[in-house]
């Protein structure tokens, strides 16, 4: 095999494979955004089981302990419903509260600020049916380009 044979092979395969690949995309892009759009809310999904199940545990932590010390119930209950109370260590249960509301304003602001996971800039401009149509002639101009330009000579 001379060096213009071996020349013309690998030049036919990386156009043809460019060209095969081009057209790929385009035909498959609108299935590839789908796809991703399903690994962003199976991600979403699982983040919040992972909520749930951290949630459950501190429940089920919180039932042993009033199981186990009766007067623990007492004392969080005003906490909890926010009612008053004539207990002497009232400004501690205030400043519990305080922290418990800004803790679950912190909670809050975080869950807001989650940008959900986006679906690439390359695959969204891939979905445009413009770019797939530009993109799937621009893969068989390659493959043809690949099979009139690269042929073998006899």
């Amino acid at each position: 095999m001379s060096v213009s044979n071996l020349v013309r092979t690998i030049l036919f395969i990386v156009f043809s494979s460019v060209g095969v690949l081009a057209m790929g995309v385009a035909m498959l892009a609108g299935e590839l955004q789908d796809i991703e759009q399903m690994r962003t809310t199976i991600a979403e999904i699982n983040s919040c089981n992972d909520q749930i199940s951290r949630l459950i545990s501190d429940h089920d932590e919180l039932i042993a302990n009033i199981k186990r010390e009766p007067n623990m119930l007492r004392r969080i209950a005003p906490v909890v419903i926010g009612a008053k109370t004539s207990d002497t260590n009232e400004p501690a249960a205030r400043i519990a509260e305080q922290k418990i509301a800004r803790a679950k304003q912190i909670l809050d602001e975080n869950t807001a600020n989650k940008n959900p996971q986006q679906c690439p800039a390359w695959l969204e401009r891939c979905g445009e049916k413009h770019s797939r149509i530009i993109m799937f002639v621009a893969g068989a101009g390659l493959v043809a380009t690949s099979f009139a330009c690269f042929r073998r000579k006899n």
